[in-house]
């Protein structure tokens, strides 16, 4: 399933706690600060069970990270060993200026206990002194316009946020099926001190969230997490059981509108 979509359940009332972690009153939006290089980036990958996409992944937070440091936390949770393997081959092979910290969820998790996991690690992502930040899915990648883009917004990143907007792959790497609805996620963002997540799966904080200081980028993000057929019959079922029958979901389940992709 796509992590992009948020679960409304998963949104706390403004002054609540959550497993012991207080959710503050909504607070207003930072000032305009001066255009900044980014030295410091902080990478939230959260890492389910597709193991084959993580070697591009990594590949490519190394692309962004060359000239500054990286730090790449990685939230694990119903994942296979072959995770956990693809995962300690990787880290062994990572240039010095890419740190990574590895919290390895339960292997079985009720909705509630995932989610208050995630809640913490994403506590402690907002906690870093890091200058920008991406929440990154085990399921999507840049194109090559794209990590170039990105690499010139880490040289001079002049907004909040950065979005792309999401092609969804389909049978292979080379085509995406156009009927779903349009959507656009946060791929890139400045950190501010006290900036809080309030909705678990959103792609960036509560105050960048809100800032009106966003671009929307040139550049597509593919998500790969709908390309095999069996993934797609897994996720139209998760969908149908949660009662989540909308423009989204029926896309699984439509004649595709195929359109070819160019990766440059």
């Amino acid at each position: 399933m796509p992590h992009s979509h948020e679960d409304a359940g998963s949104n706390p009332a403004p002054g609540t706690k959550l497993g012991g972690f207080p959710i503050e009153e909504t607070l207003p939006i930072p000032q305009l600060t001066p255009a900044i290089s980014v030295k410091h980036l902080q990478v939230f990958l959260r890492v389910h069970r597709r193991w084959q996409y993580l070697e591009d992944v990594f590949k490519q937070i190394k692309e962004l990270g060359r000239g500054r440091i990286v730090t790449v936390t990685v939230q694990t949770d119903r994942t296979s060993i072959d995770v956990f393997r693809e995962l300690a081959r990787i880290e062994t092979r990572l240039p010095t200026h890419v740190l990574t910290e590895i919290h390895e969820g339960p292997q079985i998790l009720n909705e509630r206990q995932n989610w208050l996991l995630s809640i913490k690690t994403l506590y402690d992502f907002a906690d870093s002194d890091a200058d920008a930040g991406i929440v990154w899915d085990d399921d999507w990648l840049f194109s090559k316009l794209g990590l170039r883009e990105m690499r010139a917004h880490l040289e001079l990143l002049e907004f909040d946020r950065i979005e792309a907007k999401w092609l969804h792959c389909w049978d292979n790497h080379q085509q995406h099926n156009a009927l779903f609805p349009e959507h656009w996620a946060a791929c890139l963002f400045r950190m501010y001190p006290r900036d809080q997540w309030k909705r678990l799966m959103a792609h960036c904080p509560d105050f960048v969230s809100r800032s009106p200081r966003v671009h929307r980028a040139d550049f597509d993000i593919y998500h790969l997490g709908y390309m095999d057929p069996e993934d797609r019959r897994k996720a139209w079922e998760a969908y149908r059981a949660a009662g989540k029958i909308d423009g989204h979901s029926l896309c699984l389940v439509k004649e595709p509108d195929l359109k070819e992709i160019e990766w440059q």
